[in-house]
């Protein structure tokens, strides 16, 4: 009888943790514990972010509120964008690699259809807006 929840578990785990089913690709410098955390230092970073999402998806997660809210699909994508800018500066600042890549299949759902994004820094844009140069 211990098989069937253990079963449950390990078939859960997969189909609902959206890393596995997005890209078995899956970059190395976005693996671990998310960080949802707003740095004061990568405001910049996130504005120019945001804005891409806003022009590549036409959705805006520049509301503020979004980080105060309650778990809502905004919060999640907003959360999932947030840490990706974050994992790409502290990767970035420790290892010094020339682009960060990931997408992020069904990061909203759209009026239509899901709404998917390619996250995209180049250090060029990490320095102006981290290091000021």
């Amino acid at each position: 009888m211990k098989i069937i929840p253990i079963t449950i578990f390990i078939i859960s785990c997969f189909f609902l943790n959206p890393f596995v089913l997005a890209d078995a690709n899956f970059p190395d410098w976005l693996k671990g514990k998310p960080d949802t955390k707003i740095h004061k230092n990568r405001e910049k970073v996130y504005e120019y972010i945001f804005n891409d999402v806003e022009s590549k998806t036409g959705i805006s997660l520049v509301n503020k509120q979004l980080a105060k809210q309650n778990i809502t699909i905004e919060r999640l994508a907003w959360e999932r964008i947030v840490n990706a800018v974050n994992k790409a500066v502290s990767h970035w600042q420790l290892h010094g690699y020339k682009k960060y890549k990931a997408k992020f299949p069904y990061l909203l759902s759209g009026e239509k259809d899901p709404v998917h994004y390619e996250f995209y820094l180049s250090e060029k844009i990490l320095k102006k807006y981290v290091i000021g140069k």
